[in-house]
């Protein structure tokens, strides 16, 4: 997780300029892993998880079997087409989770090292409730190779439950959020930028969780679903709550989703580096 974040502070694509090494601490926030899954065109062994309640990030090597190159692989995307990450309790998929699809760990570097890519992917907690703790506290985290999913229990390929996201960053009630135009690099920045006022107008956003990857925010509920979902990278307009104040910020993702009968608005920022959060927020 610290190579990954080092190479987003120090990636031009992601606007990173500092030349520094990440060396936040993750204790309590991740566990290493082995998983390994083979086919005639490629192999993709899972090393690590690290995450809290709202987002967990993977950590795996692809090695292509055929020659394929990086653009064949990110065409193909072995890792979502063969691989499901499903979290389940009591044997069923139990709230909301979004998967992104999966980047290399450096991000402008797509050579091979020792035959393989290394990748990180992501699962976002689109739900209002917690992903790991409340009612969801002994969630596990399973995989298969079978990306619907229909496998029965005894043909899934799991471990025991996870015990990665000792820490909790709970929601709290959040000032408004606002948007400031020109923060997005496209020329539709301005267009942009009253979508998301009108859409936070319709659904404002009264609760956040702030966590070291990202702020979260929710809706108290949206009964009529827009179908909203956008993704857009930020520089500037920098989001303040709960006295966290990110100085860097790479990716937002935001719109509505549905769990349990009842929809919510969200939004979530994701950070260039990890955010220290006050333990305030965190116990």
């Amino acid at each position: 997780m610290q190579d990954y974040y080092t190479a987003l502070m120090n990636t031009g694509n992601y606007g990173g300029e500092s030349a520094a090494s990440c060396d936040f601490d993750f204790t309590g926030l991740g566990k290493d892993i082995d998983l390994t899954f083979e086919w005639e065109d490629y192999k993709l062994t899972y090393r690590a998880i690290v995450g809290c309640d709202w987002i967990v990030y993977y950590f795996f090597d692809a090695e292509p079997k055929q020659g394929q190159d990086y653009a064949q692989f990110e065409k193909d995307d072995p890792d979502s087409a063969r691989v499901n990450k499903l979290f389940i309790k009591e044997s069923k998929d139990n709230f909301s989770f979004v998967q992104i699809i999966p980047r290399l760990v450096k991000p402008e570097d797509t050579s091979l090292e020792n035959g393989v890519w290394h990748c990180v992917g992501m699962l976002i907690n689109t739900s209002d409730d917690p992903g790991f703790h409340g009612k969801n506290a002994g969630t596990q985290i399973w995989f298969t190779e079978n990306p619907r999913g229909d496998k029965s229990d005894e043909e899934l390929i799991s471990y025991d439950p996870i015990e990665f996201a000792a820490k909790e960053y709970p929601l709290y009630p959040c000032a408004e959020v606002e948007f400031e135009p020109g923060f997005a690099e496209d020329d539709g920045a301005l267009e942009l930028y009253a979508d998301q006022s009108n859409w936070n107008e319709k659904h404002p956003l009264t609760r956040c969780a702030n966590t070291p990857f990202e702020n979260f925010y929710f809706s108290e509920g949206n009964p009529e679903p827009d179908g909203l979902w956008y993704s857009s990278r930020m520089r500037g307009g920098v989001l303040t709550v709960c006295g966290v104040e990110p100085t860097l910020q790479y990716t937002s993702y935001y719109g509505d989703s549905g769990h349990d009968g009842q929809y919510n608005a969200f939004l979530f920022v994701l950070f260039e580096k990890p955010v220290d959060v006050p333990e305030a927020l965190s116990e």
